[in-house]
């Protein structure tokens, strides 16, 4: 009752946190795509000459003059054209580790004139504070007592790279850094390059985040509704994430083709008015802006899918009506192709990337390990204790003592035959807390599974223990911190399920028994029914699938950003690379389940020949029996003749199985039936013990029979089913024909 109270908690926990993964997901993907966005803009505005401005986005690149005015830095008292003063104080946490706490953080700013060697044009930089993106490097810091100061300033004479915008209607030219165009105003005290390295590792890192949190809200909807098949969940990802992101790359490449014909039209227009007053100088630079910009937008609509969409979005661009030398198309060409593509070039991010592909391995091989699992569970038919036999099984029935003892649970004093039991002690650092394990001991005794036909030992050492039984008792401590005490359990008279490696019993040669052997298959045992068992191998195998993808997707990212590709189809490739890596786990993983599928088919039938060789044992004994019951039943050394020459056939051609059974069958019948009807036999001692054999291999045979009936029905099965037909067709994998 607690295990379903507490499932319920969890799909309502899971119900609330998948709309937020979704959501901060989404937003973090926006984020990502403006940071690549602003990086595709900067990449496509060339440097220009201030002499030859024309509207739109401009880049600039030049030393930085007062107009007159400057603003004092608070600490330095430098005159200075911007300022950002910090001013922090030290402090000490609970746990005495030192800190820096903001006391004061605030910028200034005076309008400045930035120039090169054609001119000059004044930044209106105290209009638009707030929404340029200074990057600054840092001037000045010390450090007095226990409070610290810090400067960063643009000074007079610095060399600044800016992207501003200059509007079409102003008769005198200023630069001004609105936020409504499709571009980010920024002044750095950096070049092109480092912001261009800044926005790629950033957008990279922000989509990074956004699509494993999607992945993980796709994960949080297939836990709410029972989904545990890989390939359906892969699939599903795949769509969902295909769907969503070329939505956003679309638009990217819209918008993209939007702002290249807006930006030619503007300086078109722009060239039409001032081109005839412009001074020859002056004129040239205009005409190769101008032809730089209209060569930009033809190569960016000539691309595919740019060259497809573009009719469908309405947008043309076509060559400006303007006559230019040969010498200035040159000029033009030149320009366009010296413009900086971005490629993360740090050592850091190339180890990042190897990193984030290990580690996405190794946690999606994880997450593949449970998956493993799960299907193993799903692929082994439940066995009777009675018909268990060495290698892989699963059995079902009720938890009961065998010859040791109970334990005793620490915390219940309930009697078990395994516990593991905890206790942690809080401990606090700083306005962080924590529970820190002080003691742990996990005990078990050999049990067994019994069910209607027998019972089966299993040995508790080293198996993962899935248990409803959780106790937990915290106590409060006035001089002390507090403890928790957590108990699981499993309990004498618990229901169970186990799937484990039989092996022959040591103590007992003629049984076999459960326990841990090797890494090969899953030691499991639970008191939770099996399908709990097997949705809880499932959603952890889809958990660690997510981690994977997460680190496989980062990775194949920052491979594309190292190549300098930050378009949106590289984006989307990205993000589909990592499911698509994940989905050849998973036919590998198919194509193991058939292999195994199909030895477990091969090792029951090689069970039942065990078996049938036992009955060349049994002939001679059935024949002294025969010749001791002729006198009653003249025609049984006949059939014990008859018998014997099928058992042969049967032993060479597993078509002749069947029969020979059937005909055992009959006979062994007839016996019982001549020995019930005679009671000077029924009471012979050696006939008493025949027999005991004569049941006991009936029974053997009727139980190996239905282990094998089970095992090819299910690998029949499987190779008809989708997606393992595909898989079974091209590698070879034929039904089975059935012996009986």
């Amino acid at each position: 009752m607690l295990h379903k109270y507490r499932h319920i908690l969890a799909k309502l926990a899971v119900l609330l946190l998948a709309p937020i993964l979704l959501f901060a997901g989404h937003f973090l993907n926006n984020k990502g795509l403006d940071e690549l966005q602003a990086l595709r803009q900067m990449e496509r505005i060339p440097p220009a000459d201030i002499g030859a401005l024309m509207p739109g986005a401009v880049n600039l690149y030049g030393p930085a003059e007062s107009l007159g005015q400057t603003v004092k830095s608070p600490y330095t008292k430098t005159p200075t054209l911007y300022y950002r003063y910090l001013h922090e104080i030290e402090k000490r946490d609970s746990d005495g580790d030192t800190y820096w706490d903001t006391v004061e953080d605030y910028t200034d700013t005076v309008n400045f004139e930035i120039s090169d060697a054609t001119g000059s044009i004044a930044a209106n930089t105290e209009s638009y504070k707030s929404l340029i993106h200074w990057s600054v490097e840092q001037s000045f810091q010390t450090v007095k007592g226990d409070h610290r100061y810090t400067e960063w300033r643009i000074d007079p004479g610095k060399y600044l790279f800016i992207l501003g915008y200059i509007k079409a209607d102003q008769q005198k030219h200023s630069l001004t850094f609105p936020d409504n165009q499709n571009f980010r105003p920024i002044i750095s005290t950096y070049d092109q390059d480092y912001e261009q390295q800044e926005l790629g590792s950033y957008g990279i890192l922000y989509l990074w985040g956004g699509i494993a949190l999607l992945g993980f809200g796709i994960f949080c909807v297939a836990f709410l509704i029972n989904l545990h098949r890989v390939w359906i969940y892969l699939l599903i990802v795949m769509l969902t994430l295909s769907f969503y992101l070329a939505q956003i790359s679309l638009s990217m490449l819209k918008q993209d083709m939007v702002d290249a014909s807006q930006r030619l039209q503007e300086q078109e227009t722009y060239a039409a008015q001032y081109l005839a007053q412009a001074s020859p100088d002056v004129a040239r630079s205009i005409r190769i802006n101008l032809m730089a910009t209209w060569l930009q937008a033809q190569e960016q609509s000539q691309r595919i899918p740019e060259k497809l969409l573009a009719p469908l979005w309405g947008i043309k661009i076509n060559a400006p009506d303007i006559n230019v030398s040969d010498e200035e198309q040159a000029a033009a060409e030149k320009l366009v192709a010296e413009l900086p593509s971005t490629q993360l070039r740090s050592g850091l991010l190339a180890m990042a990337a190897i990193l984030a592909f290990i580690l996405g391995s190794l946690f999606a091989w994880g997450g593949i390990r449970f998956i493993k699992h799960k299907r193993i569970i799903e692929n082994i038919a439940t066995q009777k204790t009675a018909g268990v036999v060495p290698g892989i099984t699963e059995v079902k029935g009720t938890v009961v003592l065998d010859k040791e003892e109970a334990l005793q649970g620490p915390l219940t004093s309930c009697d078990c035959v395994w516990y593991d039991y905890k206790v942690e002690e809080l401990r606090s650092s700083g306005k962080n807390s924590s529970w820190v394990t002080i003691e742990h001991d996990t005990e078990g005794v050999v049990f067994a599974c019994k069910d209607e036909t027998g019972e089966l030992r299993i040995n508790p050492k080293s198996a993962e223990v899935l248990t409803d039984h959780r106790k937990v008792r915290r106590t409060r401590r006035v001089v002390a911190n507090d403890l928790r005490y957590t108990e699981l359990s499993l309990r004498v008279g618990d229901p169970l399920f186990a799937i484990g490696e039989a092996v022959v019993d040591r103590e007992r040669c003629d049984h076999v028994r459960m326990q841990k052997k090797g890494k090969q298959w899953p030691f499991i045992i639970s008191n939770r029914s099996e399908e709990e068992v097997m949705m809880n191998r499932g959603r952890w195998g889809l958990f660690w699938m997510n981690f994977g993808f997460s680190g496989l997707m980062y990775s194949t990212l920052l491979m594309f950003a190292q190549a300098g590709s930050f378009s949106p189809l590289d984006i989307l490739m990205s993000a589909l690379v990592a499911p698509l890596y994940m989905f050849l786990f998973m036919i590998a993983l198919h194509y193991n389940d058939l292999v195994f599928l199909q030895q477990r088919v091969d090792r029951n039938y090689a069970n039942i020949q065990t078996a049938l060789k036992k009955r060349k044992d049994l002939m001679p004994n059935l024949e002294k029996l025969a010749k001791a019951l002729m006198k009653h039943e003249a025609d049984l050394m006949e059939k014990v003749t008859a018998l014997r020459t099928q058992h042969m056939n049967a032993m060479k051609n597993s078509q002749a199985i069947a029969g020979f059974l059937g005909q055992e069958h009959h006979l062994f019948g007839q016996v019982k039936v001549v020995c019930e009807k005679y009671p000077q036999l029924k009471s012979n001692k050696s006939i008493k013990q025949l027999m005991t054999i004569i049941r006991n291999l009936e029974d053997e045979i009727e139980l190996l029979r239905s282990g094998y009936l089970n095992a090819i029905n299910l690998y029949n099965t499987r190779v008809d089913s989708f997606p393992d037909m595909f898989l079974a067709k091209a590698a070879g994998f034929d039904k089975k024909q059935r012996i009986f």
